[in-house]
């Protein structure tokens, strides 16, 4: 073996233990949240944001957005566009999505724990099996959107739009359904809404049988 065939076997096994940098996100797209008005489209997969202090992006324009199985702590979406944007399995905690347009989005899977979403658009959106304990919908618009097997204890739904809503098999115990127009039907349709606040105000408690207070 001669020494140019050595070289570049040395160099051909240098290289091959060299770590690949690798993202499920576009780092250019990360560069346009950041620092551009505009960032639709842009894909976002698995992006982390672990703060202890509020941060929002510079981005307004977020339609048709992904945001699939990232991690967002405390990032603040208040009055974005965020139409068709998807954040299927993300993991979001105290997340604000205030008066936000999230109509005809995707979250199905994901956990948002003690977000906020008031007065926000969420028109035929999908919620099917995710968990927004504790999450604020104060006033927004769940009309033709799905809730299927959510689980939304101690929730916040104080009128809120349910036109045409899909609550099949969610859970809504001990959620505040004050205001609201969610129907009899609708409300039939839960695996749970034990000790929730109806929309007359008075508390749900399966005729006495359960102890709300606790």
């Amino acid at each position: 073996m001669d020494v140019r065939m050595k070289k570049n076997l040395f160099a051909i096994g240098f290289w091959s233990l060299m770590p690949i940098i690798s993202f499920a996100y576009i780092p250019s797209d990360i560069d346009k949240l950041n620092k551009s008005d505009n960032c639709q489209k842009c894909d976002i997969t698995e992006y982390i944001v672990d703060n202890y202090q509020k941060q929002t992006f510079l981005a307004e324009k977020l339609n048709h957005s992904y945001w699939t199985a990232a991690y967002l702590r405390k990032v603040d979406f208040r009055k974005k566009s965020l139409v068709h944007s998807n954040f299927v399995v993300s993991r979001m905690f105290e997340t604000i999505f205030d008066e936000a347009d999230l109509s005809d989005s995707n979250f199905s899977n994901s956990e948002c724990e003690q977000c906020s979403l008031k007065n926000t658009k969420l028109k035929n959106s999908n919620f099917y099996k995710v968990n927004f304990e504790y999450a604020q919908f104060t006033n927004a618009d769940l009309s033709g959107a799905s809730l299927e097997k959510g689980v939304f204890f101690h929730a916040q739904f104080m009128n809120v739009n349910f036109l045409g809503a899909n609550l099949s098999r969610a859970d809504l115990s001990r959620a505040n359904l004050y205001g609201s127009n969610i129907t009899q039907k609708q409300l039939d349709s839960l695996i749970s809404y034990r000790c929730a606040t109806l929309p007359d105000g008075s508390v749900y408690d399966e005729n006495g049988e359960i102890d709300c207070d606790q």
